[in-house]
């Protein structure tokens, strides 16, 4: 977590939302394969809880004005996104952050390319909290947990 303005706005990236997660949870997110269309997810979510505001967006390119949110997180978001690309994706949440910035992600020492159901080049274990602080040393790690064997940087 990093200190940097007061805000008042949560925001979860992607789309990991507790409505979002109580979705995939529910029959629907057992039986919908096809996660990249979000009208579908995206018009449940809104008939279960019309109060409910939600946005789809990639981590390259967050709908967000700069320092908009207290504390922006993922989970298991990182870990999918490729080496080349991760800088930018950082860059994007480090951007809409104003205070504290949680990643629940895989972790390792050292990068490792982990196959995905089968799949290569689509999961990457890395050292997140050491990436964090060594793209932006103005962070400060205040707490790393484990959690089922997971490593928890909270920067």
């Amino acid at each position: 977590m990093t200190t940097r303005q007061r805000a008042t706005y949560p925001m979860e990236t992607p789309m990991q939302s507790s409505s979002q997660l109580a979705l995939w949870r529910s029959e629907f997110g057992r039986s919908y394969t096809d996660r990249n269309d979000v009208a579908k997810p995206r018009a449940l979510v809104r008939a279960r809880n019309p109060e409910d505001n939600v946005m789809c967006a990639t981590a390259f390119d967050l709908p967000f004005k700069d320092g908009f949110a207290d504390l922006a997180f993922t989970s298991g978001v990182l870990i999918h996104i490729a080496p080349a690309d991760l800088a930018k994706a950082m860059a994007e949440i480090y951007r809409v952050s104003r205070r504290y910035i949680v990643a629940i992600e895989y972790d390792a020492p050292i990068e490792q390319e982990i196959q995905y159901r089968g799949n290569g080049d689509s999961l990457w274990k890395r050292d997140h909290g050491g990436l964090w602080q060594a793209a932006y040393p103005s962070l400060k790690l205040l707490r790393r947990l484990e959690c089922f064997g997971r490593l928890l940087p909270l920067l």
